[in-house]
């Protein structure tokens, strides 16, 4: 009881403390409109500006405020405007807004930027300022020219960026922004971008001391504007843009990992292809050791890295689905503002496989043997067909889930015969033909099939992989028709094409059920009347 006591009077006495503290902390802070501070009324003064005394009002997104210091302290005061996504023209994006600062002491007062931040998801702008004057939420002039321009601008840079240099892994863009307006042929406004706000720097910096080839020199993109109702009142701006490559031919960046299975078991022998997406291409590859481990030595940038079984070099892990990650990979540098999630190793990126009970690994041959027109085409299908159990169904056998297959084609023919047509008689000249195809695709086998049950497959038939070779032997063509004839000789002709991706929905059925020992399923064929009966086995120990 003793306790209870003196724990109730313990938060009597703690709770006036912190209600003071609660008030002295808020009391450095202050809310006007659209902005807060971290300093009170009593040293910061915020004054929302009703009149538009300034130029270009339309530019304005939101509200302008008059922020002015009452003490003449010399820390910086953190400012944040929230705006209203509402109020942007959809042309900006908001990650271009910034804050403007009105110099009214200069001699012809002109908005010029401030350098400040963007939080898309609270829509806020904010800065620290050592200086004061009016602030607005503002985009560059840029995002205000007619719709024509903008799109000559960014035709331009990217003809800039069109060719990419080797071991690139990031872009500097430095750029020049130069306001001239006039009435009458006398200038009444100048502005030129302040020093150290003309820098933007993606994915990668370069090693200090070191020189990163330039694809452009100091380059002009100039436009002049009406700006406002007055035929003698114009507005130039030029905005000059130079980017240089940042590069890595040094293959900085390091990576170690270990490829597991989802129980924590080591897979030996599964490649591991690490291919870089983001600017110069290049690609590394390694076959895991005989604990897992797998080491690459690659060129700084973002990479898709994958684990992929079915390229083993032993092919112990046919049971198992590939697997990986996209990182960044950068070795050297730091970033401005130390930009959250880029890392700078060494890397250990271990990967883990989903690896089942039961796969399919099986080559299968079919007869092609048809007739159409009197043409007759006759030869194999030789089909290639792997898969894996991609996410299991609990409960049932095992084998029951969802299922990935990679089926691969080669079909041989040769054709013959005459076409009967229209009353006569074309004798066509014997020919051969090589088709590669290939079918990806995904199916679901549920708890409780049996023999007879059907399943779909949903994927694509033909691109990657599809190539067909076709020959016709030397030899004429002889027509007969009507109780007369023609021939002509033709010669040797060969003709290659491929195919682009083509998506496929069929219905196959399940041929017979073993229970633990797995099932045998009925798979598509290209050319051939029969259909494939593929087994899925299960994984021996």
């Amino acid at each position: 009881m003793r306790k209870k006591i003196l724990i109730g009077l313990g938060v009597i006495i703690l709770l006036p403390i912190l209600v003071i503290l609660s008030m002295r902390l808020t009391a450095k802070s202050q809310t006007v409109g659209a902005v807060t501070a971290n300093r009170d009324a009593s040293a910061l003064k915020i004054t929302e500006v009703t009149s538009a005394t300034w130029k270009h009002p339309e530019t304005v997104i939101g509200k302008a405020y008059k922020i002015e210091k009452n003490k003449n302290d010399k820390k910086l005061v953190h400012v944040e405007f929230a705006y209203n996504p509402a109020d942007i023209d959809p042309k900006i994006p908001e990650t271009a807004l910034r804050l403007y600062k009105w110099q009214e002491k200069a001699e012809n007062p002109y908005w010029a930027p401030v350098k400040s931040s963007v939080d898309t998801k609270r829509h806020t702008v904010s800065a620290d300022l050592t200086s004061f004057s009016i602030l607005a939420v503002h985009a560059p002039l840029m995002y205000y020219w007619p719709e024509s321009d903008v799109v000559a601008l960014n035709t331009y840079l990217a003809s800039l960026t069109k060719k990419i240099p080797e071991y690139s892994c990031g872009i500097v863009i430095i750029v020049g922004e130069e306001l001239i307006e006039w009435v009458d042929g006398e200038i009444v406004e100048y502005y030129l971008r302040p020093d150290g706000e003309d820098v933007e720097t993606r994915d990668c910096v370069h090693r200090e001391g070191s020189i990163y080839p330039s694809i452009a020199d100091w380059q002009s993109h100039q436009r002049e504007m009406k700006w406002g109702p007055k035929q003698s009142r114009n507005t130039q701006y030029t905005l000059d843009i130079c980017i240089g490559w940042q590069t890595d031919d040094k293959k900085s960046a390091k990576v170690d990992g270990v490829v597991r299975d989802q129980k924590g078991k080591p897979l030996e022998g599964i490649t591991v292809i690490a291919k870089k997406i983001t600017y110069w291409p290049t690609e590394e590859k390694v076959v895991t050791k005989e604990d897992g481990s797998y080491h690459l030595d690659m060129h700084s940038g973002e990479y898709k890295v994958t684990a992929d079984p079915a390229t083993g070099g032993n092919g112990k892990h046919k049971n198992c689905a590939s697997g990986g990650y996209t990182e960044r990979f950068h070795e050297f540098g730091e970033f401005p503002n130390d930009i959250e999630g880029y890392r700078h190793g060494p890397w250990q990126k271990d990967i883990t496989l989903q690896c089942a009970d039961y796969y399919i690994d099986e080559t299968v041959t079919l007869p092609v043997d048809a007739t159409t027109y009197g043409i007759r085409t006759q030869g194999t299908e030789t089909q290639h067909i792997t898969g894996r159990l991609l996410k299991p169904t609990s409960g049932g056998y095992g084998w029951e889930g969802i299922w990935e297959v990679d089926q691969r084609f080669e079909t041989k023919t040769k054709t013959s015969g005459s076409m009967k047509i229209m009353g006569g008689v074309i004798n066509m000249p014997s020919g051969s033909a090589t088709a590669r195809d290939r079918f990806v695709y995904q199916f679901t086998l549920s708890r409780g099939v049996k023999a007879g049950s059907t399943f779909a497959i949903v994927g694509s038939r033909a691109g990657d992989g599809y190539q067909l070779d076709t020959t016709i032997d030397a030899g004429g063509v002889q027509v007969s028709a009507n109780g007369a004839s023609a021939s002509w000789n033709i010669g040797s002709k060969s003709n290659k094409s491929t195919a682009d991706y083509v998506a496929v929905t069929q219905t196959h059925k399940v041929v017979s059920v073993s229970g633990e020992d797995g099932l045998i399923i009925e798979l598509p064929a290209m050319l051939s009347s029969k259909l494939s009966q593929v087994p899925i086995k299960r994984i021996s120990e």
